[in-house]
């Protein structure tokens, strides 16, 4: 996709070109009110949590959600055109409006910009997709997340690691967060009574 004013910011130096090509998701306009209805998404304008996305897409428009987790780019999209090339071909859209929510999560691995188009468009787009054209997310939620620990670990057995970063788990859940962010912070928490005991012996050991 690409739109002279709309660039992606780099995660390491904070560098954005705009107009440039950027990789993006392409998802049905039914889909996406199916995933920000069903879990009952937060109401709001702007937020990685929150979508007023309420539908009535035509083959001529399209939704956009930002992979930036700034609205820097993507408030001034509204109105314009962005275009879409796929299988050689491009094809322009007017932005209806645009958002930042994340719908997959709010981490930098899943931070992707998504254009949402009318059912009748995606069909057409799929049906010249071949299998390494299509990514499929699947979610599960539960009623108490501190309790689905168990259920997780049996469900990365047989579901191969999506992500290798160092420090996180290979499929993102709530519990897999949770324990990661315990660690290293626990890690820091550690460290930091260590040396404050140190300082306070070496402190009573300079008096005595």
């Amino acid at each position: 996709m690409q739109n002279d004013q709309y660039a992606v910011k780099h995660q390491q130096t904070g560098t954005a070109v705009p107009g440039q090509s950027v990789e993006d998701y392409l998802m049905s306009e039914s889909m996406y009110l199916k995933i920000i209805l069903e879990p009952h998404t937060a109401r709001g304008s702007y937020s990685e949590t929150g979508m007023d996305f309420t539908g009535g897409l035509n083959d001529e428009t399209c939704y956009f959600l930002d992979g930036n987790a700034v609205t820097d780019y993507c408030k001034n999209l509204p109105g314009q055109q962005m275009q879409v090339s796929f299988g050689g071909q491009s094809q322009s859209y007017t932005v209806s409006d645009a958002g930042t929510h994340k719908y997959i999560g709010a981490l930098d691995l899943y931070k992707q910009p998504t254009v949402v188009v009318s059912d009748n468009i995606y069909q057409r787009y799929r049906s010249q997709a071949g299998a390494d054209g299509i990514a499929t997310f699947y979610g599960f939620q539960f009623d108490d997340n501190m309790k689905s620990g168990r259920t997780v670990d049996a469900i990365n057995q047989f579901i191969p690691a999506r992500f290798h970063a160092s420090g996180l788990p290979g499929n993102m859940s709530y519990t897999g967060i949770y324990k990661a962010n315990f660690a290293l912070f626990g890690f820091y928490v550690f460290i930091g009574f260590f040396l404050g005991i140190l300082f306070l012996m070496a402190s009573g050991s300079v008096m005595y």
